[in-house]
Formats: C-alpha cells, sequence, structure tokens
C-alpha cells in the first residue's frame, strides 16, 4: 500500500536525519527494496539511468545468474505459480515503473506526496541531507 512504502521511505529519511546508517531489504532485495531506493534516490537527484542501472545489477548481486528466463515446459495450466517468470531485475522492470509513476502521478516526487504522505518539505529535507 502506498502509506507503507511512504512510512518505509520515512524510516530511511529518520535515520539520515539522526546520522545513522539503515539497511532496508525484503525476500531478494529486487522489488519492494528496489521501490523504496528508487523513490529515495529520485528524491535525493540520482539521474533516473543511475537509478535504473542501480536497479538492474541486483540479479547478479544476489547470487549468480539471477535473470535466466523462465521456462514453463512441462508446466501445465492449473500447476500453480510459474515463480521463475518473477526472477531477475531487468532495466525495463524499471523503467516501466518510474514511467507509470511519471504518468499516474507526475513524477516518483509527486508519488511520494500525493500518495504515500511523504510530503514535499520532507522529501527537502531528505534532499538536504545528501547535497
Amino acid at each position: 500500500a502506498p502509506e507503507e512504502v511512504g512510512r518505509a521511505v520515512g524510516e530511511v529519511a529518520a535515520c539520515a536525519e539522526a546520522g545513522e546508517p539503515v539497511v532496508f531489504h525484503c525476500q531478494k532485495g529486487k522489488d519492494r527494496t528496489g521501490l523504496v531506493a528508487a523513490l529515495v534516490e529520485s528524491v535525493c537527484g540520482v539521474p533516473r539511468p543511475e537509478i535504473v542501472a542501480g536497479y538492474a545489477v541486483s540479479g547478479a548481486l544476489l547470487g549468480g545468474d539471477d535473470a535466466k528466463p523462465a521456462s514453463r515446459d512441462g508446466m501445465k495450466p492449473g500447476d500453480g505459480v510459474d515463480w521463475g517468470l518473477f526472477r531477475g531485475s531487468p532495466a525495463p522492470a524499471m523503467e516501466d515503473t518510474l514511467a507509470w509513476l511519471d504518468d499516474t502521478y507526475g513524477s516518483p516526487s509527486d508519488y511520494l506526496a500525493k500518495a504515500c504522505g511523504f510530503d514535499e518539505s520532507r522529501q527537502a529535507s531528505l534532499r538536504g541531507l545528501v547535497s
């Protein structure tokens, strides 16, 4: 839920404001983690190509070739979820996510402010900590 995303970004900001290190992760460190990282980086002025590249490198850093194409060989409809379809962290996934935020909200910053409750003043505070 967007409120949880705002809360996660707020926790990152609170740690930064306190001068404390912060680590955030999920099971694979690419989906929820990738979104939170992309939002924080975007607010802090990291260029979009660097955000996308950072996301895309996750597969290789997570232990081997995490981006192998999924094989549906031998699977029949109704066999359950093919979790292989969720493997990897291809750059287009993050590019599409950021484009969706642009199209739907105006920008990642606007998404944080409008949907997540992490308003512009909090974003400016976070930005000020890294500039």
